[in-house]
């Protein structure tokens, strides 16, 4: 289609009914690139042309943006865990969800135990209530019950307290880029003709892939302009 060509789509049926006409009935690349030059051949007419879909390019695009930036955020939580496990060995006692909004702000605000000095269990108990209303005290006192607050900051243990908050903002700033992405995402999905939304379990992510994917395969990308 960028050089000025028409493009036409010929049905997978077509292709299996040239093959097992055929001598050698085995499904190869080059089988099928021949099956489908006979049928361009003879039923050119016939077929319906394929014509670029600029709702579906740009789905095309955002999934593939999501799709990096899961990645990104699943580097950034892995470099965190074996940051966390140097300053706080037994930091996976500490919360049931790592990542949460509570455990975020703790090990941001206290990277590593020499942070939590002058925290007893009433002071940590109001830090977590503000930032998890159904934890408190229980959780405080369960935390420091696990941590050395006396354990000396080496080399080592300064740079985790530098860049542990790091991480902690870089996940913010992905979790926020992945909302925004599935929210453009949500209305380019709204907007199109098929209802993949209707069936049970099946969400805005997954259905955008499923147009993504199973129509941008048989379209060319408009021209770079």
């Amino acid at each position: 289609m960028r050089q000025g060509f028409e493009v036409r789509e010929v049905n997978p049926v077509y292709t299996d009914r040239e093959r097992a006409h055929g001598p050698d009935p085995d499904k190869s690349d080059p089988r099928d690139a021949e099956a489908i030059a006979s049928i361009l051949f003879r039923k050119w007419d016939e077929l319906p042309p394929v014509r670029p879909d600029g709702r579906i390019a740009a789905l095309k695009q955002l999934v593939s943006a999501r799709e990096h930036l899961i990645e990104q955020r699943t580097a950034v939580k892995n470099r965190l865990h074996a940051a966390l496990h140097q300053q706080y060995p037994g930091y996976e006692k500490f919360f049931s969800d790592t990542f949460g909004v509570a455990a975020r702000a703790f090990f941001h605000c206290f990277p590593s135990p020499a942070e939590l000095k002058h925290y007893g269990v009433k002071r940590l108990g109001n830090f977590l209530k503000k930032h998890a209303s159904n934890l408190g005290e229980k959780k405080a006192r369960r935390i420091l019950s696990l941590v050395d607050k006396s354990s000396s900051r080496d080399e080592c243990t300064k740079i985790g307290d530098f860049l542990i908050p790091k991480m902690i903002e870089q996940l913010d700033h992905l979790d926020g880029q992945l909302v925004e992405m599935d929210q453009r995402m949500e209305q380019y999905v709204q907007d199109g003709p098929y209802q993949l939304r209707t069936m049970p379990g099946l969400g805005t992510v997954l259905a955008a892939i499923f147009e993504a994917e199973k129509v941008t395969s048989r379209i060319s990308p408009p021209p770079i302009r």
